[in-house]
């Protein structure tokens, strides 16, 4: 446990003084632009100059400069390059090379037979091609040096080097081999992904930042409250973070994760037809989304729900749309696609529909229809408990209808899942998955009998009887 001393006197004494004129003088950028990462190419005579100047400005605080970021990452690239050296780039020859190590330890088995295990899925296609993508670095290390950046935080006044952007994703693909096609993951990588909040879809956006996704931007206008860093992601979670504009501490755990990725938290609201810009960072709609390859909606005001669902239907009826379900123990994730006209994945009937969509006249009736559409929109997976929390917030007896640190998580994973394979697999779309109805794999599946295959393989290779 961690000591606190001078709990009873923090504000007294030297200490104290010294201590609120710190406070006093606090003055972070409200600007969300003034926050982000900031990647310069120390290769070239620009970058050089932009260093010096930050360095000469005090913009960089002289003892948080460091080089270890790189020292660590190229050494593990370098150590990827190298354990692929002997891994053919060429497919073919990949494939028969592992076929015969299997042949040379196993029985009763055919070629054709192993060959058909070995060809399943993308393994074989994502293996050649981090083959081929190391094989320069191994004939050539120091393009590790040459293609490395300088990465600027203007918040924190670090600099810090590391590698470049082609070794960043390399590294990460090299721990997806088998598991995710790479093919998607480059799909995922060039998605405009749009996000209407940050809180709790703030799990799910840093996920798909963690796969890859390297263009997303979200509205969220509330800030970090300390009731809500529990379900947070990473660095976002921090105590240090209360107060802080949701999206602005999204943002920031994002470009941690990809410092050559284009992340951009606004900390507005979404405005639909008919509302007034109030704060400087709200945003149409038709901005908002406007170029959306995939749209995600997490807001918590009711009304915006309906609004949102009813723009992309009349705007963008074919980009998906998807939203999460953080409810007790069991949440599910949907993808909805406008021009189907399924809106929640819910059975809901045509005069239900009707009513979600009448705009309320006064606050009151707000908020009593809006729990209602909220309650419409759950209620098929909805557990009893979270039925029961979400009966006692409506009537004002709680002051939150909430979610668990657990099911963040998990409904994050769902959704991830769904967005990897929805393009390539319409039985996803359409209608709600729990997280025990989540596909169990992303790649080609096994039919029966190469499963069998497979197995019997792995028991003669590993001697298990």
């Amino acid at each position: 446990m961690s000591t606190v001393e001078g709990e009873n006197n923090i504000n007294g004494g030297e200490l104290g003084n010294n201590l609120q004129s710190l406070v006093d003088n606090e003055n972070l950028s409200d600007n969300p632009q003034d926050w982000k990462f900031v990647v310069v190419n120390h290769h070239e005579q620009p970058g050089i100059k932009r260093i010096n100047t930050l360095i000469e400005e005090g913009r960089v605080d002289p003892n948080r400069v460091s080089e270890r970021p790189y020292n660590h990452a190229s050494k593990d690239v370098l150590e990827l390059a190298e354990s692929l050296g002997s891994v053919s780039a060429d497919e073919n020859v990949l494939v028969e090379a592992i076929v015969e190590k299997i042949q040379n330890n196993t029985q009763d088995l055919s070629l054709d037979e192993i060959r058909g295990v070995v060809e399943t899925g993308s393994i074989i296609k994502d293996l050649a091609f981090l083959a081929r993508e190391t094989e320069e670095i191994v004939s050539n290390p120091e393009l590790i040096e040459a293609h490395s950046r300088w990465i600027w935080d203007p918040i924190e006044r670090t600099l810090d080097k590391y590698i470049g952007h082609k070794e960043h994703r390399l590294l990460l693909m090299s721990r997806l081999v088998g598991l995710i096609p790479f093919k998607e993951i480059e799909k995922l990588r060039s998605t405009k992904i749009r996000v209407a909040g940050a809180s709790v879809a703030a799990s799910e956006i840093d996920l798909l930042a963690c796969l890859g996704a390297e263009d997303i931007r979200f509205y969220d206008k509330g800030e970090l409250d300390a009731s809500k860093i529990f379900i947070m992601p990473g660095g976002m979670g921090d105590f240090r973070n209360i107060g802080i504009p949701k999206a602005t501490a999204l943002m920031r755990t994002l470009y941690g994760r990809n410092p050559y990725g284009s992340y951009e938290g606004v900390p507005g609201n979404i405005l639909f037809p008919g509302e007034v810009k109030i704060n400087e960072h709200d945003t149409p709609i038709s901005e908002a989304m406007g170029d959306a390859d995939l749209a995600i909606e997490v807001i918590d005001n009711p009304f915006g729900k309906i609004a949102f669902r009813n723009w992309m239907q009349q705007e963008k009826p074919d980009t998906p749309s998807l939203w999460l379900a953080d409810v007790g123990s069991n949440p599910f994730v949907g993808i909805e696609n406008p021009a189907s006209g399924n809106w929640f994945n819910q059975s809901i009937s045509d005069d239900e529909k009707e009513r979600m969509l009448i705009t309320p006249t006064s606050v009151g009736e707000a908020k009593i229809e809006g729990a209602r559409s909220v309650y419409l929109m759950v209620d098929k997976g909805l557990p009893d408990d979270h039925r029961l929390q979400f009966l006692l917030w409506r009537l004002g007896v709680i002051p939150y209808w909430s979610q668990t640190p657990i099911s963040s998580r998990e409904s994050a994973s769902i959704a991830s899942k769904l967005i990897l394979m929805c393009r390539e697999n319409s039985e996803v779309v359409g209608k709600n998955i729990s997280l025990d109805e989540s596909p169990v794999t992303l790649t080609g599946e096994f039919n029966d009998g190469k499963s069998r295959l497979l197995s019997k393989i792995c028991k003669q290779i590993f001697d298990i009887k």
